[in-house]
């Protein structure tokens, strides 16, 4: 995945991304056919359930635009989405499966302004 800031600053910055949650943790990353697939997580600590926007939770999937490009795109074919705004208690995880456009080496997965980097 590219190192350089700028691109990534503008994938956060244009998705509304200003700072980490506190409590939501993205891990165990996995790319299959045409899906990636990341468990998220809500800290046991957190003092109440945490809200998401859609059934994906709000998760997107980036790839860089080309391989030496700092530039990203849209890697994920979720364009469509149920409104319904699903939440996690404090200790409870779920299973995202994001549907991909194509079949990428690597995304990133971004949700909450917490990314994970998930590779073939």
């Amino acid at each position: 995945m590219p190192e350089t800031y700028d691109g990534w600053q503008a994938v956060l910055d244009a998705n509304g991304n200003r700072a980490p949650h506190p409590h939501v943790r993205l891990s165990d990353g996995r790319l299959e056919a045409s899906s990636v697939f990341v468990t998220l997580s809500v800290d046991p600590d957190a003092r109440q359930p945490v809200e998401f926007a859609d059934n994906l939770y709000g998760a997107t999937a980036w790839a860089p635009a080309a391989p030496s490009s700092s530039a990203w795109q849209r890697a994920d074919s979720a364009e469509m989405r149920l409104m319904i705004a699903p939440s996690l208690r404090p200790g409870q995880t779920t299973e995202i499966d994001l549907p991909l456009a194509g079949s990428p080496p690597a995304v990133r997965v971004l949700l909450a302004a917490t990314w994970l980097d998930v590779s073939r």
